[in-house]
C-alpha cells in the first residue's frame, strides 16, 4: 500500500528552485486564463442561442471551491514531481514513478486538475453549453493517457509501472 498524504507535502514549495516555481505559476495562470476565456466565450454562445444562464451565488461559490481544490491538487502534484526528480511539462517518460501523494490515489492529478479548473470556470459563468469544455478536456486527456502516455511509461518502466497501474486508478 502506498503512503497516505502528509501535510508537509503542501509546505515544501520553498525547497524548489525559483525558476521552477515561476514556470509552474506561469503555466497555472495560462491554464486558468484559457479556462475562463473559454467559459466566457461559451457563455456568449449561450446568449446568442437564447439559453438561460444558471449563474447564481451557489454556482460561483461551488466554482470557487472547485478551482481552489484543483490548484491545491495541481501544486501538490508538481511538488511531488520535483521531489521525485521528474521534470514538470516534459511530456515523456522520465525514468521513475512518483508514488507519493497525490500520485498514490490518482495517476493523473495534473490532468484531473485541468478538468476541474475548466469545470469551475463553467460553473462561475453559468454556461449551459460550456460543459462541453471540461468534457472535451477529459476525453482528450483520457485518449492521450491511454494511447500514448501509458504505453510510453510501460515501455520505459516495464513491470514497475504495470504494478503501479494495478494499485492506483487512472482518475479516481
Amino acid at each position: 500500500m502506498l503512503a497516505p498524504p502528509t501535510p508537509r507535502a503542501f509546505l515544501n514549495l520553498y525547497e524548489l528552485p525559483k525558476m521552477k516555481i515561476v514556470k509552474v505559476i506561469l503555466f497555472e495562470v495560462i491554464i486558468i486564463f484559457l479556462a475562463f476565456t473559454s467559459a466566457w466565450i461559451f457563455a456568449l454562445v449561450d446568449r446568442v442561442l437564447g439559453l438561460t444562464s444558471f449563474q447564481a451565488d451557489w454556482s460561483i461559490i461551488i466554482g470557487g471551491v472547485i478551482i481552489l481544490l484543483a490548484l491545491i491538487l495541481r501544486f501538490w502534484a508538481v511538488y511531488a514531481f520535483y521531489a521525485g526528480k521528474i521534470e514538470f511539462l516534459a511530456l515523456k517518460a522520465q525514468g521513475n514513478i512518483v508514488k507519493k501523494a497525490p500520485f498514490n490515489f490518482t495517476r493523473n492529478p495534473m490532468m484531473l486538475s485541468n478538468v476541474l479548473v475548466t469545470l469551475a470556470a463553467v460553473l462561475i459563468f453559468g454556461s449551459v453549453t460550456g460543459f462541453i469544455i471540461p468534457l472535451a478536456i477529459f476525453v482528450i486527456s483520457h485518449l492521450w493517457i491511454v494511447f500514448y502516455e501509458e504505453k510510453d511509461l510501460e515501455k520505459k518502466l516495464g513491470e514497475e509501472y504495470i504494478d503501479y497501474k494495478k494499485m492506483v486508478p487512472r482518475w479516481f
